[in-house]
């Protein structure tokens, strides 16, 4: 009975043959008498059938085998058609716990000691600071400081005194007028000409309602000046900087909220000076000014009522959390292509909710910008800057981290959101307070995890398909996942990732390409995923029918790479090469059904059969996405990649579909995955611009790739890869398998 009440939880059922049996079948919509009817036949059979449904599930249970389990467990989570979600339910994927035992809360003190903590961590030990702010700051040790400290505002006694005198006389009988002097005043706009603060003055004049401009001039100013006069005891000292590179940047720093909420009143006057270089700026003149865009600005009307809206909130009941920010380097680069590890058996897609929605235990992903923050404080409106708007303590980063190089990611945990918004972009509005409700462990770390990992801006669309590329991408995402040392034999999973269509808006990447990186990422870094696809439910089937593909096939982390590596040689071969900076999502050849094609060819053809196995999917061409086949113009003609060439002895087909050949060696067959490559290059050099591949005189040692793997050379008879599941039967001696 309550197997079928957690049926009815739901709304689909997948009954098995030892329920069905047992008379505990409840078909979709039935009534709560039909229910009674189905408990009591099981109830007057139940001695009848006890030996049968004992012995069904001791079958059930000797004929589950390693590789059938994953397929076994991903069909009875199935969801009913046309869901707004596929995969895994969300709420059974692993989720990261907060520490609540007293031997956590003693390890976690060990480490804020060893690490750049600027409060009192033993006070976490008394019971009887609960409730009260850690206000005692502590300067880290000479030892632990990093190449760069920051000076802040009060470092200069004349300078400090000077910025008090303007903030007191802002106390009392203010007017907008007054607050706009005292932010020219400070002297951190000469690069700006003294703008007038068109957004601010919009804000307090026109758009905002009265009761709420006399409650920002009664109760929010003067909490702002009190905060930020508070600075000298809240922060005395210098703090260190997360610099760039492994010696400086991999100790975490750790703030409490009430001395991020002191740096952020600051960064709202402007008192910071610009440090220059690599940093970005974190004073708010970006939001009060509207720029070349219209006026006044629509984006940072918004975004300038999110932060005061958490003003309003820190002045008003002071948060008594801790927030850590780490800097995470990736120490080791991987060989992508020897990695066996299995692709993550679990996976939830989603084309509804935000990745800010999952109500924490998950690693949130910010499609971040190598500057953190991006167009936080300016005009940028998506993704990034909409997680730094209802989050107002994430602009901290952007005080303290220097841009982000190519193996590096940001970690920040802790962080509380104080926000609910709508829209996107041009759209976005400030809705109400949001009132977090995820954990806090007795570390007073709220249960909140989002990692920063910038993407690629790429010029054109065929430019991320290339080794070098497509490797970065690999470890950017594998850093902000969690490194390979993590990933012990038999070690329990991660919380899982939650993230989406990273690097695939105005960087111009493509979604399924991103889609197979963060996949490997994550299983290297034992993961599950949570993949959201901001409203598009044509590609949440597609990718749950490639995950479930890849599944189904036993396909490793190294399968997935080699068809990438296969997918780049096809977009530089000869029917490609003419057009190959004119290729677009559209008219390229389709990198799901490459990868489809890819690993039925190079496992055998009785290895998959579509038509004898109905359970694994095929690409339906129903709803077609944007990205997934080109539309047909007037006159007839294809604008897809689907091209027919003609060779010497050889005639090809789509090679996106099975490829047949005239005039190939018996025996032999021939794809787009494996073809013959020319054979006489004994006094040519041939260079394949996007793979980096170079071959001299087809020597018995070949070097391909940018990290100069050396392929197997003699073939002889029956040979195996076993990082792709390569099989091939005859193939010459010398010759490489993949000449791509």
């Amino acid at each position: 009975r309550t197997k079928v009440l957690r049926f009815l939880s739901t709304k689909y059922f997948v009954i098995s043959s030892s329920a069905a049996k047992s008379g505990y079948f409840i078909s979709m919509g039935s009534s709560s008498s039909q229910l009674k009817r189905s408990s009591s036949m099981s109830s007057r059979h139940k001695s009848r059938t006890s030996v049968s449904r004992k012995s069904s599930l001791n079958n059930r249970q000797m004929s589950l085998t390693s590789a059938a389990r994953p397929a076994q467990a991903a069909a009875s989570r199935r969801p009913p058609p046309n869901a707004c979600w596929s995969g895994d339910a969300l709420d059974s994927l692993p989720k990261q716990k907060v520490a609540d035992t007293t031997q956590e809360l003693r390890h976690v003190i060990e480490e804020f000691r060893s690490n750049w903590t600027l409060f009192n961590a033993n006070m976490l030990e008394d019971p009887n600071s609960a409730g009260k702010l850690l206000l005692r700051f502590v300067k880290p040790s000479r030892k632990n400081l990093g190449p760069r400290l920051l000076d802040l505002p009060h470092a200069d006694a004349k300078r400090w005194k000077h910025i008090k005198a303007n903030l007191n006389r802002l106390r009392s009988n203010v007017t907008y007028k007054d607050i706009e002097l005292a932010i020219h005043s400070f002297g951190n706009l000469d690069h700006f000409h003294r703008p007038k603060l068109d957004v601010l003055h919009h804000l307090l004049n026109n758009h905002w309602p009265r009761e709420k401009v006399e409650r920002f001039y009664r109760h929010i100013l003067p909490g702002m000046i009190r905060l930020a006069l508070s600075l000298p005891e809240l922060l005395p000292e210098q703090i260190p900087l997360l610099s760039r590179g492994r010696q400086a940047g991999c100790r975490p720093l750790s703030f409490t909220q009430q001395q991020v909420a002191c740096l952020l009143t600051h960064a709202f006057f402007c008192t910071f000076v610009f440090q220059g270089g690599q940093y970005p700026s974190i004073n708010f003149n970006g939001i009060f000014v509207s720029g070349e865009y219209q006026r006044p600005c629509t984006r940072r009307i918004e975004k300038l009522k999110c932060i005061l809206h958490y003003m309003d909130r820190v002045v008003t009941d002071a948060p008594l959390g801790v927030i850590t920010i780490s800097r995470k380097c990736l120490r080791h680069r991987v060989n992508w292509s020897e990695r066996t590890e299995p692709m993550p058996d679990r996976l939830h897609v989603s084309s509804t909710g935000t990745i800010e929605d999952t109500d924490g235990g998950f690693l949130e992903v910010d499609f971040a910008n190598k500057f953190l923050g991006g167009g936080a404080l300016g005009h940028g409106l998506v993704q990034e800057e909409i997680r730094f708007m209802i989050s107002p303590e994430l602009i901290v980063t952007r005080l303290v981290t220097e841009c982000l190089d190519d193996n590096e990611a940001l970690l920040i945990e802790g962080f509380e959101r104080f926000s609910d918004y709508s829209g996107y972009a041009d759209s976005f509005r400030w809705i109400s307070n949001h009132k977090d409700s995820r954990p806090v462990g007795v570390d007073r770390r709220r249960l909140s995890q989002l990692v920063a990992m910038d993407a690629v801006c790429f010029r054109s669309w065929i430019e991320q398909f290339s080794v070098y590329n497509i490797e970065r991408e690999l470890h950017k995402a594998l850093v902000a996942f969690g490194d390979v040392k993590d990933n012990k034999s038999g070690a329990q999973q991660h919380g899982a990732v939650a993230t989406g269509n990273w690097g695939c808006g105005a960087f111009k990447g493509d979604v399924r390409l991103k889609f197979l990186i963060q996949l490997m990422a994550c299983s290297l870094a034992r993961r599950p995923v949570a993949y959201f696809t901001f409203g598009d439910q044509p590609l949440q089937q597609r990718l749950v029918e490639m995950h479930q593909f890849l599944i189904n096939n036993n396909v490793t982390v190294g399968g997935v790479y080699n068809a990438l590596l296969a997918y780049v040689a096809e977009l530089n071969a000869g029917s490609h090469r003419a057009r190959r900076q004119e290729m677009t999502a559209q008219s390229a050849p389709d990198l799901f059904r490459f990868v489809l094609n890819y690993v039925q060819s190079t496992r055998g053809p009785s290895f998959y059969d579509p038509a004898a196995n109905s359970n694994v999917p095929y690409p339906s061409t129903n709803g077609k996405h944007p990205e997934r086949i080109a539309e047909t113009d007037q006159s007839g003609e294809r604008q897809n990649w689907q091209q027919s060439t003609e060779t010497s002895g050889q005639q090809r087909t789509d090679p996106g579909e099975n490829v047949s050949t005239h005039g190939a060696p018996a025996g032999q067959s021939f794809d787009h995955q494996n073809r013959q490559q020319p054979t006489e290059m004994s006094r040519q050099q041939r260079t394949d611009p996007g793979a980096n591949v170079s071959t001299h005189g087809a020597p018995a040692e070949q070097s391909f790739g940018h990290q100069n793997r050396q392929q197997p050379t003699e073939m002889a008879g029956q040979q195996t890869d076993p990082r792709a599941n390569v099989r091939t039967q005859g193939a010459p001696a010398g010759q490489s398998v993949r000449q791509h």
